[in-house]
């Protein structure tokens, strides 16, 4: 029953942690272990009911990926804010070209 115990306070060591940044969880590969405690099977950890070890590990996960999500998007309105950018400064020099050219026709 040790093991059990020991799980439960790496557990709540890291559930005491609060929010962990996504670089973080990605070195460190927490969420696999996390991901491998929700698939054993029901009764294959003893005291799981009193430790709640697996609904614990799944909580966890499921706040992980929230936050490894967070980032995708983040990163994904970087990259197309940098795209409209690009693209409207493409567009201005295009109309300051524009004008100038139209200035020189008119004189």
């Amino acid at each position: 029953m040790h093991d059990v115990e020991a799980a439960s306070r790496y557990l709540s060591s890291i559930e005491e942690l609060g929010r962990i940044e996504a670089w973080i969880l990605k070195e460190t590969k927490i969420c696999k272990v996390l991901k491998a405690i929700g698939k054993l099977n029901k009764g294959k950890i003893p005291l799981d009911s009193e430790y709640q070890i697996t609904h614990r590990a799944s909580r966890l996960l499921h706040s992980f990926n929230v936050i490894l999500l967070e980032e995708e998007v983040m990163k994904a309105r970087e990259k197309e804010k940098k795209k409209v950018d690009g693209l409207s400064d493409r567009l201005a020099a295009f109309e300051l070209g524009g004008a100038a050219t139209a200035m020189a026709v008119e004189e």
